[in-house]
């Protein structure tokens, strides 16, 4: 008995020496790579509270509401040791915490208390078990358990064991399934030695077994109840011992294996969620290994070594009914400061992945919630027995706090990487250090991987920008937390997996971030013929040396921890900026803000020499617009924004322009993109490639419904998801193929008291198509090289001569097809040949018709991402060129698909394609001819019977074509197979006709 004693003085002695290291502190609160799924910590109560292990501060978890009990100073110093056992509780995972309504604000019980713990029944009942102490004589404590029915509110004594002599505290240990609750404490017995004690109830504490049973077990007790709500106890002084409990008064004993003979073991014990008799421990052996063992009915099973170091002090885990097990370990510094070590083992504790080093803290306790787990943490502190109390959060959804995490429009918050259904998205988290979010899905959002916290940034701020012509790279951008002069970047380079470090970009001298109405825009590109630098092209709205501004800043990061930056005023009380870039022959910035309620675009070409264009007005007179956004498609760009209807709604327009064309030529007034009934508020539209707009629409006279909503081209608006609850800020995302259309979209969606990240993604119809790039006979274009002249047919302009030349920039990732137009009036018949690098096709035109002319482009047709396009004359007096369009597409995976989670195969390889296969009247045949030859495609019936010839060609040029076809009239409704043969390949596709 006296050495226990000794052993209890002596580490009460240490803990009062803690020596706290001032570096270890400022690396690890600047440390931000986690493991993924993990977020910054949250203050609960900015006090110090004591620090010890077994006091201090206890955490419980129940569905999404998390309840913390620790002890407060007492700050009138009035008694030593005095302290008040308070409560706090948070309603969203931990995010934010909040005391009870009540008169006592949160205050359970006060004086000198040791050893709180905390269970919640499955009625909502809080238990608290603490114990009290006399001040004389010294180490004299009552047990009490307090019970509160209504959240913390009130509170009522259920249970009470008098005053007794206890070595320092009785080590209390509670253990709750269902509506059962178990309690253990060490406590004197007649002889004068300690033993465990044992008691619970099953009815909210109104009554108790009594007398509590005594166990043949001594030192700090650990009980749980396993799935069968049988109770298991663990002894932990020299020789462990689990016990078992059979009945009445009766308890099985089972020896633990590698048990330390010490006074200081680490046996944490945990029951396993879905199997009776299933009970999990992680320890240090006396070796300093950290092990992992599982009791299964009646034995220990071999032990398995997780890691193997000297100074982990303490650990916690959890176990998910999944069999993944999740363990923080503490690896100490210095005395009781740890870096906290996380380990996952998703085999039931076969083996064991570490996963890196989370946070700091003096001490911690390891629980889970409805979404996921975290860790209630004794922040370190300055002084030598307090830290603070916080929660960080390690959640299985992307979740934020509040409903500005995807917040705006005109910064993107969604991308992807091309010819995949790769998305990535970033979003805000409020925690205490204002987090930055990254998650990525690899099958267009149906699933997402665990999210990362990449940084931290002010709310509504980060953005994200994938290139194609640099589609390895993500880069994301957010504004600086605290230094209103800096913005910072961070790259993940997806071949590699690799994140980068955390680049600073300083603003221009004089200039400061406007914090009141944080605006930012960003887009990146890489090394070009006519640009030879790595930019990163940044709009933001700031406070000059005299008033607020837009500033637009060009950094050059081709040498990322030394950016060079060059910036413009593009205007002076403007806000809401977006931007974006093209790239034809000459490399042009394009932006788009607000400005007192109208929308304004301005653009400017690469170089010092050139300026930014004059403001020009695209959105309606004397109607306030606002929320602006912008993409480039090509050689086009896409404007869509908001704008009041004056009764304090809003519609979305749109507005288009070739960015070949000068800056004030837009060939259309605004065109209404939403159109929905006057109760409808339409708000922060997106756009994606020309064709899909998304937005969000609110209902007011129902006002559950706030959905995101699209329109795709001239189609009419639809929704786009009917959200469960309220949903905000939606970011979209088209996948075009040649045969499919994927549309994506992420918003921010209430769900409670928290708000999750949400995704949808949907295949559309092919309906029509938009060049990518385009050329019009007669055009002063930057595509064209060489023409003889030009001749006007009427309303048909067209370039004419013996040779034409055309150029086209063109990012090779992609597929491409053009499409040439011919035309002169007169009669007779005029040959030519489009030639281009490794191909050559001859055609020939009659008068007065269009002759459209379709060939896929190639990699090797390309010189230096350049497409040429030589037409040369064969018969006739010229060559005479109506248009050009280049339509561009990505390649197509084998993904999952649609919201039903279908499945698309045999994507790549078919030559045929029908849309729809259900037909009624009309139908798209999607073929694709790989060279010169015959073509027939024919419907045949079930029996194998040629009873329709729909196309027969002698020969056909190489390349993807697309035609609309008519059912035949005088078939009967049934199944038939439309089979494609050509001279090297044969293609079958089902139809059914109706």
């Amino acid at each position: 008995m006296e050495k226990i004693k000794k052993f209890l003085i002596k580490r009460e002695v240490e803990m009062k020496k803690i020596i706290l290291s001032l570096i270890l502190i400022g690396f690890l609160r600047a440390f931000i790579d986690m493991p993924e799924g993990w977020r910054q910590r949250k203050t609960i109560k900015n006090i110090n509270i004591s620090g010890a292990p077994g006091k201090g501060v206890e955490f419980y978890s129940k569905g999404d509401t998390l309840v913390a009990i620790f002890l407060e100073p007492d700050t009138s110093g009035n008694l030593q040791n005095y302290v008040k056992l308070r409560v706090l509780l948070s309603y969203n995972c931990g995010f934010s915490w909040s005391s009870p309504v009540s008169a006592h604000q949160g205050v359970i019980d006060e004086g000198v208390i040791a050893c709180p713990e905390i269970v919640i029944d499955d009625s909502f009942r809080i238990f608290v078990a603490y114990a009290i102490s006399s001040t004389s004589p010294p180490n004299w404590y009552k047990i009490k358990i307090k019970v509160s029915e209504d959240l913390g509110r009130t509170w009522e004594i259920r249970y009470e064991d008098g005053d007794s002599l206890f070595p320092v505290s009785p080590f209390l240990c509670m253990a709750q399934k269902g509506n059962k609750v178990g309690l253990t404490y060490l406590k004197k017995i007649e002889t004068g030695e300690y033993r465990i004690h044992f008691t619970f109830t099953q009815n909210g504490g109104q009554s108790w077994l009594f007398p509590p049973e005594i166990l043949e077990l001594e030192g700090e007790p650990r009980l749980v109840i396993d799935a069968g709500g049988n109770f298991y106890a663990l002894g932990i002084l020299f020789l462990e011992t689990l016990a078992r409990r059979e009945g009445i008064n009766q308890w099985t004993y089972y020896v633990f294996p590698d048990s330390l003979y010490t006074l200081r073991p680490n046996r944490i014990m945990r029951a396993d969620p879905s199997t009776p008799h299933v009970i999990h421990f992680v320890y240090t052996d006396w070796a300093s290994y950290t092990c992992y063992r599982k009791f299964i009915e009646n034995q220990f099973t071999p032990r398995v070594e997780i890691i193997h170091q000297t100074e982990i002090q303490h650990s916690d885990f959890v176990v998910d009914p999944n069999n993944k097990i999740y363990l923080v370990l503490g690896q100490s510094r210095s005395p009781w400061s740890y870096l906290l070590r996380y380990f996952i083992s998703y085999d039931g504790g076969n083996t064991w992945k570490d996963r890196g080093f989370l946070s700091s803290a003096r001490f911690w306790y390891y629980e889970k919630t409805k979404r996921g787990r975290g860790l209630g943490i004794v922040d370190i502190s300055g002084e030598e027995w307090y830290g603070r109390p916080q929660f960080q959060g390690n959640d299985d959804y992307s979740i934020s706090n509040q409903y500005l995490a995807t917040a705006y429009n005109h910064n993107k918050h969604l991308a992807r990487i091309p010819n995949t259904e790769d998305l990535y998205a970033v979003f805000s988290m409020q925690t205490d250090s204002q987090d930055v979010v990254a998650v990525r899905s690899l099958d267009g959002g149906v699933n997402w991987e665990n999210y990362k916290v990449i940084g931290h940034g002010v709310a509504g701020t980060p953005c994200i920008w994938i290139d194609p012509s640099l589609p390895d790279i993500v880069t994301y951008l957010w504004i600086h937390p605290q230094i209103d002069t800096i913005l910072q970047y961070r790259t993940y380079t997806i071949s590699t997996g690799s994140w980068s470090s955390i680049y600073n970009l300083r603003l221009p001298s004089t200039y400061k971030v406007d914090l009141s109405s944080p605006s930012i825009s960003m887009c990146r590109t890489r090394r070009k013929i006519v640009v030879p630098k790595d930019f990163l092209i940044v709009t933001l709205k700031a406070t000059g040396p005299a008033d607020p501004c837009l500033l637009v800043i060009q950094y050059d990061i081709t040498n990322p921890a030394t950016p060079v930056e060059n910036h413009w005023v593009i205007s002076s009380s403007g806000t809401t900026p977006s931007i974006s870039y093209s790239y034809t022959s000459s490399f042009k910035y394009h932006c788009v803000y607000e400005e007192n309620g109208k929308i304004y675009y301005r653009e400017k070409l690469y170089g010092n020499s050139y300026s930014w264009t004059p403001p020009f007005p695209i959105s309606h007179e004397n109607v306030d617009a606002y929320n602006p956004s912008i993409e480039v498609y090509g050689d086009s760009l896409y404007v869509v924004w908001s704008e009041d209807e004056g009764t304090g709604k809003h519609e979305v327009f749109r507005r288009r322009k070739k960015v070949t064309e000068p800056y004030n030529y837009w060939p259309s007034d605004p065109e209404p993109v939403s159109e929905n009934s006057q109760n409808y508020d339409s708000r922060y539209p997106t756009n994606s490639e020309l064709k899909f707009t998304l937005w969000n629409e609110e209902d007011h006279n129902n006002t559950g419904e706030y959905d995101p909503w699209f329109r795709y081209n001239d189609d009419p608006p639809m929704v786009f998801y009917n959200t469960a609850e309220h949903s905000y800020f939606p970011h979209g995302n088209r996948y075009l193929t040649s045969f499919h259309i994927w549309l994506y979209g992420i918003w921010t969606e209430k769900d409670h008291l928290l708000y999750r990240i949400m995704s949808h993604k949907r295949l559309y119809g092919p309906i029509g198509e938009s060049s990518y790039l385009s050329y019009s006979g007669g055009e002063n274009s930057p595509y064209l090289i060489e023409r003889e002249g030009i001749k006007d047919y009427g309303n048909i302009r067209v370039d004419i001569g013996q040779n034409l030349i055309y150029e086209f920039h063109l990012d090779t990732i992609y597929s491409y097809e053009v499409e040439a137009e011919f035309y002169f009036e007169g009669n007779g018949i005029r040959k030519g040949k489009i030639i281009t690098s490794n191909f050559d096709l001859p055609f020939e035109y009659k008068g007065n018709e269009i002759k459209k002319i379709r060939f896929q482009v190639k990699k090797e047709n390309l010189f230096e991402d350049k497409l040429y396009l030589r037409i040369k004359n064969i018969a006739g007096p010229e060559v005479s060129l109506k248009a050009l369009n280049v339509y561009r597409y990505e390649k197509e995976e084998e993904t999952p698909g649609g919201g039903q989670g279908s499945k698309i195969s045999g994507i790549r390889n078919s030559i045929l394609k029908v849309y729809p296969n259900f037909v009624k009247d009309k139908f798209i045949l999607s073929y694709t001819v790989n060279s010169f030859s015959p073509l027939e495609i024919s419907l045949y019936d079930i029996l194998g019977r040629k009873v329709y010839t729909f196309i027969k060609e002698k020969i056909v040029a190489p390349g993807n074509y697309k035609i609309e076809l008519r059912k035949p009239d005088n078939l009967k409704s049934g199944i038939y197979f439309l089979r494609m043969e050509t001279q090297d390949e044969k293609g079958i596709e089902k139809i059914i006709l109706h």
